[in-house]
């Protein structure tokens, strides 16, 4: 029997949810497994000063978390529309660095504007667009 479309939807709409704060967990534990788990293979970036595959950008977040004392990221004002096995969502973010005790804080937040597809069953990006809104480093007084 198949599924009522308004549940298909929200499930679909809950595993993306789940890709996003995945992808928070990832930077904070800095950890490739679910970064990479978020995004189908040949999937594109455009974020800062990165434009190119999200492969490359992976690399480029776990270089930057590792160096950090800690980091944070938050994810939220999540609005997802779905279109049979495409979808598009829009999320805030806010990501706290700690950049160390004589270096002070770092502090991002923007959007993440994310082009999605259900394959083999799983909801993975295909493109993302970080549009970066505050970048503010704190240093120590």
């Amino acid at each position: 029997m198949a599924l009522d479309p308004r549940l298909e939807e929200l499930l679909s709409k809950q595993e993306i949810a789940e890709q996003l704060s995945r992808y928070a967990q990832g930077c904070d534990q800095v950890d490739r497994t679910k970064l990479e788990a978020c995004f189908h293979p040949g999937a594109t970036t455009r974020q800062g000063t990165q434009d190119g595959t999200s492969a490359a950008f992976i690399d480029y977040a776990l270089e930057v978390c590792g160096r950090l004392r800690g980091c944070s990221h938050m994810i939220s004002n999540i609005v997802i529309a779905i279109d049979g096995d495409s979808a598009e969502s829009e999320a805030h973010f806010f990501a706290h660095h700690d950049l160390g005790e004589a270096k002070g804080d770092r502090f991002v937040k923007g959007r993440y504007i994310d082009n999605w597809a259900r394959r083999d069953g799983a909801w993975k990006i295909v493109h993302r667009v970080g549009a970066y809104e505050l970048d503010r480093t704190v240093g120590v007084v």
